[in-house]
């Protein structure tokens, strides 16, 4: 009997030391646990990454301990709103979804965001740039879309949208008014502010002068003529953003400030030899006839052209394969042009052009220019 209880009383000892061991065991174990998640959490409010990138990765039970800390929170709030490589929601969402949601509805973490997205909201707003105001508010609305908050913003938003149009339409109004001020002092006055306008976000057309691309096209043509081409391209550019509609007007100008600005090019091309170029460069000027009239009026360039509508009519009457029918009058007094104005040609001005039955010539230009010189009776 006494044996037995001393076995009994070893046995119970045994299972004491056992389970000592065990409470020793586990206390041990949540003491480094707990020290694991402190030095984490002190990692956390430092901005450590990769401390965050571990808590992007733990077990739901230890993510939940770890943030149970409501300025680990707002630590990673920072961290993210701070990094701005990705939406807010898209590192959120590295997260199991009910750590998420412990994040987000911790109230400080909804203030700093709010105010995060409210100052950027502020900031562009001041800048006109409503289009990007209100797209940083509906960013903010999927991170909480049961904020009635965020609605009185959308309104405020709107609201100083509207009185900012009003203003700049004002403005608009006041430059449109100004019929006594100069064409590009009064029209830039314009188009500077519907600029700004369209930038806030136009919500209704703006009225318009109907005299405005008359104005524009004599504008135009009077700093051409004073060969003034810095002028002519500002005067396009300014009607081109006042009145952003296509206009045949204002496309007709920019061809005619193309051939100004090329007017040493054309003159070196009608004063040469080659017969493609001329061809061109007459049915270019055709565009502009005061810029055609002007050119044409010079000597060498006439001397030229003679030289080449002459050797044009040579081509026709020798031709023997090309079809062409010619009146045998005409042919007659061709062959007397080509023989009075042979010796004035050769020896004067004429180099022999390319000879080319394809070429086709102007026909207007060239009865001026033979009638000119008595070539046509």
């Amino acid at each position: 009997m006494e044996l037995n209880n001393k076995l009994q009383l070893i046995l119970i000892g045994v299972l004491l030391l056992i389970l000592s061991a065990v409470i020793i065991n586990v206390s041990i174990t949540k003491f480094y646990q707990s020290e694991d998640q402190t030095k984490i959490q002190a990692a956390i409010l430092a901005g450590d990454e990769k401390a965050i990138k571990n808590l992007e990765n733990v077990n739901i039970k230890t993510a939940k301990q770890i943030i149970k800390d409501q300025s680990v929170k707002l630590a990673l709030i920072k961290f993210y709103l701070k990094k701005q490589k990705y939406p807010l929601l898209t590192y959120l969402d590295f997260y199991e979804e009910s750590i998420k949601i412990q994040i987000l509805k911790d109230v400080d973490t909804y203030k700093y965001i709010r105010d995060y997205f409210y100052k950027k909201i502020d900031d562009n707003i001041k800048l006109d740039q409503f289009k990007i105001a209100m797209s940083l508010l509906g960013n903010l609305k999927k991170i909480y879309p049961a904020s009635d908050e965020l609605l009185e913003k959308y309104q405020q938003i709107q609201t100083k949208k509207q009185q900012r149009l009003a203003v700049l339409t004002q403005q608009y109004i006041q430059c449109l008014d100004q019929s006594l001020a100069p064409l590009l002092e009064r029209t830039h006055c314009m188009a500077e502010a519907r600029t700004k306008i369209e930038k806030v976000g136009i919500e209704h057309s703006l009225p318009i002068d109907a005299n405005l691309p008359a104005m524009y096209a004599e504008e135009i043509r009077h700093a051409l003529t004073n060969k003034n081409y810095y002028q002519a391209e500002t005067l396009l550019l300014n009607w081109q953003k006042l009145l952003p509609a296509a206009s045949a007007q204002r496309d007709a100008q920019k061809a005619i400030l193309v051939i100004h600005r090329q007017l040493k090019d054309i003159i070196i091309d009608l004063m040469g030899n080659d017969t493609i170029k001329i061809v061109k460069r007459l049915n270019q000027l055709n565009t502009d006839p005061i810029l055609r009239q002007e050119i044409l009026a010079m000597p060498q360039i006439q001397n030229n052209l003679l030289a080449f509508h002459l050797n044009q009519a040579l081509i026709l009457l020798s031709a023997k394969d090309n079809n062409i029918k010619i009146p045998a009058n005409i042919k007659e007094e061709l062959k007397e042009i080509l023989n009075a104005e042979e010796e004035k040609v050769v020896n004067d001005i004429f180099l022999p052009l390319p000879i080319s039955t394809s070429t086709t010539i102007p026909s207007l230009t060239s009865e001026q220019l033979f009638k000119k010189h008595n070539v046509i009776k």
